[in-house]
């Protein structure tokens, strides 16, 4: 089977059979794992993400419209873009014993922070263990970054995924 000068059956290397094998098991594999990806099969969904920014310091909330187009990145990807849909303002509240009694008030030492909650609508696909968008999956506790011409707000949560 091998002579002497190590081809096989005379005619062919024993190492370019073994780099001929491996280059089509890698070309198998590669198919294998893409055909089998979720993210390639499923048609886009459009879900709204909602992103908590707590104690947000921000003088004039005009910044914020809604139909405002952001780019979005999540866990340091950039994920495409998604529309404003609600803005919700909370005052950032802080809890003091006053007589004898627990009472939350506005922070009286930060005046202009805010506790703010974005509602964005995105176009999603829908994997076998939640939402990806722009390739990126997207989950309730992960960090959210968002960037318009007027802002960058980083440090929010994902607070909310609903599918519309």
């Amino acid at each position: 089977m091998m002579d002497e000068n190590g081809k096989l059956f005379g005619k062919v290397s024993i190492i370019d059979v073994g780099i001929v094998f491996f280059a089509i098991l890698a070309l198998a594999g590669y198919f294998v794992i893409r055909s089998g990806r979720p993210e390639t099969q499923a048609s886009p969904k459009t879900i709204q993400i909602s992103l908590l920014l707590p104690e947000i310091n921000i003088r004039d909330l005009n910044s914020f419209h809604v139909g405002d187009k952001a780019n979005v990145t999540i866990r340091n990807q950039s994920a495409g873009l998604a529309t404003l849909q609600n803005i919700k303002v909370m005052p950032h509240l802080i809890t003091l014993p006053i007589n004898g009694q627990v009472k939350s008030i506005p922070d009286p030492a930060d005046p202009y922070s805010k506790n703010v909650v974005l509602t964005f609508q995105a176009e999603a696909r829908e994997t076998a263990n939640g939402y990806a968008v722009g390739g990126a999956k997207v989950k309730v506790g992960i960090p959210l970054e968002i960037e318009t011409a007027k802002y960058q707000l980083r440090g929010g949560t994902v607070i909310d995924l609903l599918s519309t």
